[in-house]
């Protein structure tokens, strides 16, 4: 019943901007906002494997869009690590992809994000290793090279940002 209500509410939102604006100018605030977001993570928070996977599938098409704000990914993150706790291997390889698709640089499109970006962003790299290394753990080894792979383009990724990162501050220097 929450998934059907915060989906009705989601809708509503969606043709109520639709029809006061041009759709193609439909904003990323819009898009971010609770009511769009919020039936996705209840139907992920359902334990349906079904629901799960179209509700994952939906997040991945947000972060295909535009870039997303660090709040936006930051709770992303925060359902697959209890998503990445079900047994089901389609779960877990979605959670894999779309955790991918959340720690991308496009994901929010912020090269040098503020401060405060910059530590959401940490915490949601810091969650991400830890639900590539509890899926690597898997007894299964479709979950375990998937996982592997996760790692290493996390790591490679927060490589290029540390060296980002120096090469600014030598910059300025």
């Amino acid at each position: 019943a929450d998934v059907k209500d915060a989906t009705e509410r989601a809708i509503l939102k969606l043709r109520t901007f639709h029809s006061s604006h041009d759709p193609e100018t439909l904003s990323v605030t819009t898009l971010q906002s609770d009511v769009v977001l919020r039936p996705f993570l209840l139907a992920c928070a359902t334990k349906s494997a079904k629901l799960t996977l179209i509700s994952l599938s939906a997040v991945q098409k947000l972060f295909s869009l535009k870039p997303l704000n660090p709040i936006f990914v930051a709770t992303v993150i925060g359902t697959l690590r209890i998503q990445a706790e079900t047994d089901n291997e389609q779960v877990q390889l979605k959670v894999l992809q779309t955790l991918l698709l959340a720690i991308s640089p496009k994901a929010t499109g912020n090269e040098s994000p503020a401060l405060e970006e910059a530590q959401l962003m940490k915490g949601s790299l810091l969650q991400s290793l830890g639900i590539c290394f509890r899926l690597y753990s898997s007894k299964s080894s479709a979950i375990r090279n998937t996982a592997y792979a996760a790692l290493r383009q996390i790591i490679e990724a927060l490589c290029e940002r540390v060296e980002r990162s120096l090469t600014k501050g030598g910059k300025n220097s």
